[in-house]
Formats: structure tokens, sequence, C-alpha cells
């Protein structure tokens, strides 16, 4: 039997946390044995005793040494970095400097044996870039099991249309474009589920549009979206977006920027895809909304998203069986 380490050195990443439970699915353990290894990257040169190791790390010039130290005190290892990070949107928004944050990357990845990618939008970025060779890379794209979104009805939108829009509150999810989107429109609701550093700003910004709500911390995201009509993601980043695929397994459209992960979704049928970041955009798809269209993407919602964790569990046995 194989043994595979999935090393985290931050179990404050809800989406990663949840990932990996993947890794208890019956097929993938007919051939690994998976267990969950917390690092600490200011200490390199760590042991680990598994034939695989995962790693779920966002990468860093600072964290460049424990990579170093693992692929040397680790020479028999298949090293597997899962790429939950960085995309083409992250590093338009968030990198002042491209060509260093781009030399990082290639150390890294020169570094392990194969890239994971978790969407093909960014899986192409990386290699438009030539920030890993086509050889090590691999696109898995994530998933999650979603028979109990699918159990959900359909939506119904004959009142005024409900979005709803899920997310931390932080500059990455863009929820001040959402706001100023839906702000004064007749006929469209916008409620927002999460809670995070920016949510003093963002309800400032919802001040005066009866229109908009907070619905706080979500504790039971079916509960959250079987409330809705359709998802809004208005992301200037996401490297796939889970809450886009959930939204879909219960039938309600994404209306979302086109953007990394998201483009992909998209793609898949059953959304409206809206220029990446043009707000004006935006707001014009939403004025000319309706319950007909919604009605329409119904289907398409739901079979886009259908077979998604099973495709994601046979890519994910596969790799594993092939990393002897």
């Amino acid at each position: 039997m194989i043994k595979v380490a999935h090393l985290l050195d931050d179990n404050r990443v809800g989406g990663v946390v949840q990932h990996l439970k993947l890794f208890r699915h019956e097929r993938l353990l007919e051939v690994a044995e998976s267990t969950v290894v917390p690092v600490d990257t200011s200490k390199p040169g760590v042991r680990i005793g598994a034939d695989i190791m995962v790693l779920h790390l966002t990468m860093s010039w600072r964290k460049l040494p424990f990579l170093l130290g693992l692929r040397l005190s680790n020479p028999r290892a298949f090293i597997i970095l899962e790429e939950h990070s960085y995309t083409e949107g992250f590093e338009r928004h968030c990198v002042r400097t491209a060509r260093r944050f781009r030399l990082m990357l290639r150390l890294a990845y020169r570094l392990v044996d194969r890239v994971v990618a978790v969407s093909e939008a960014q899986g192409g970025w990386m290699a438009r870039l030539g920030l890993v060779p086509p050889r090590k890379l691999s696109v898995i794209p994530m998933a999650r099991e979603t028979d109990s979104f699918e159990s959900l009805p359909s939506p119904w939108a004959r009142g005024p249309i409900r979005l709803g829009l899920l997310g931390r509150f932080a500059p990455q999810k863009g929820i001040d474009h959402a706001i100023r989107a839906v702000r004064g429109l007749s006929g469209i609701e916008l409620v927002i589920g999460g809670y995070g550093p920016m949510e003093d700003e963002l309800r400032t910004l919802a001040e005066g549009a009866p229109n908009i709500t907070f619905a706080g911390k979500v504790e039971d995201p079916r509960s959250f979206i079987g409330s809705i009509d359709a998802l809004l993601m208005t992301s200037r980043y996401e490297a796939f977006g889970l809450t886009g695929l959930e939204a879909r397994a219960a039938g309600r459209p994404l209306i979302a920027y086109e953007v990394d992960g998201l483009a992909d979704q998209l793609a898949a049928g059953g959304g409206i895809a809206v220029p990446a970041g043009d707000e004006a955009a935006m707001r014009e798809t939403l004025e000319r909304l309706t319950a007909d269209d919604i009605e329409r993407l119904i289907p398409a919602a739901r079979c886009g998203a259908h077979e998604c964790y099973d495709k994601q569990v046979e890519a994910w046995r596969e790799l594993l069986g092939t990393c002897r």
C-alpha cells in the first residue's frame, strides 16, 4: 500500500482542510493510505516517512529553504505540489514585480516532481508562462461531494430575483463590486453571507440599499444556497471557487466574472459570464436578468456540475497509482 503524506502548514484554510477529506474516498483508499502531517516551514530538513508527499502550501521565498530541505531529506519520495493559491488573477491584483514572483514559482516547481493545477485556467496560465514543464503538470479540477446540494428543489423566482454571495469579506472576493452592481436595482435582491476584515467597510457601502442584506457567518451552505435563485461571484481572482460548484449542483445558475477557475465553471454551462473586473458590465447583466433566464439555465447548471467529484477522485487515483 502506498503511503501518502499531505503536508499542511495552516489548518485555518477551510477550503484546503475540506479538500483533504477527498483522500478518504474508498476508491483512493484502495491504492493509498493518506495521513495529514502539520509542518513548520521555518524548520527545513524534515524527514517524512511516506512514498508520496502532497504539499498543500502557499509557496513564497521564505518557504523555499523548507522545500529544498524536504527534497534533500526525502530523496526517494515523490513530491506533488497542489497549487491552491496562485493564478493569473492573483498575479494581476497582488504582485508588484511579476518577474520576481514567477522566478519564485519556477524554483519551487523545479524542486517537486509534479505540480497539480486545480482548474484548466490555472494550468493554462502556468503553461503559457513556462512556470512548469508540461511533463510535470497535471490538471485536476477541484470538486466536492454534492449529493446533498443536488437534492435541493430547483429555484422558483416569481418575485424579486434573490441573488446570493457567499465568501470571506476580503479584497479577493470583490464583494464591493457586487454591492455597487446591485445597489438600486429593482427586482433584484442580494443576500451576502460570510465574515472577515472588510465587514465594516462593506456594510457602510451597502447602507441605504434596501435590496442588500447581510446573513452573517453561514454555518450551513446548503441552506443558504437553497434560499437563493442564483449565485453571484465577483472575485478578483479565484483558483476554482467551490461555492460555484455547489450552487450549480443545486440548480442555481452562476453569474460570475470570467476569471481563473470561475471561467472553467462558466464554460461548463448553466451560468452567465461577465468580463473579469467589469463592474459596469455586471450591473448591465443584472439589469437585464429575468426569472425566465434563471429557469432556462437550471438544467445546464445541474448537468455541468454532475460527476465532477467522481472525475476528481479518478484523476487522483490515476496520479497516485503512477507515482510508485
